[in-house]
């Protein structure tokens, strides 16, 4: 079976731009669920950056508004969500303001106590 990049790239884009869209992820507070619609936002931001596209920012945005300022979102969800918070920071990092660089970074962060 060949890997179909343009219909991997639709799913990621119609799951990102759900997230958009809502300004919700699915099972956001959910310590089981993947949060792949996260990633997919936070690739979406990468990819269409990367394109050109100057309105790429929405994705970082979308998810940026979920976090909120962290406290209530990023240190509650307990040890494990560490690792999908972590790569979800580390790939729309740029589009952080110094201050939501360090906010997010201490709630992520404070999750290194259980590790």
């Amino acid at each position: 079976m060949e890997f179909d990049l343009e219909y991997a790239r639709k799913v990621i884009k119609a799951e990102a731009d759900g997230v958009v869209a809502d300004s919700a992820l699915r099972n956001f507070d959910s310590p089981w669920h993947v949060q792949t619609d996260m990633f997919c936002a936070c690739m979406a931001y990468l990819i269409e950056r990367e394109l050109g596209d100057p309105d790429a920012a929405r994705y970082a945005e979308a998810i940026k508004h979920v976090w909120g300022d962290g406290k209530e979102t990023l240190s509650t969800l307990g040890v494990g969500q560490f690792g999908n918070f972590a790569i979800a920071y580390d790939w729309i990092y740029d589009s952080f303001t110094e201050e939501e660089r360090i906010r997010y970074g201490y709630y992520i962060g404070s999750w290194l106590y259980h590790y």
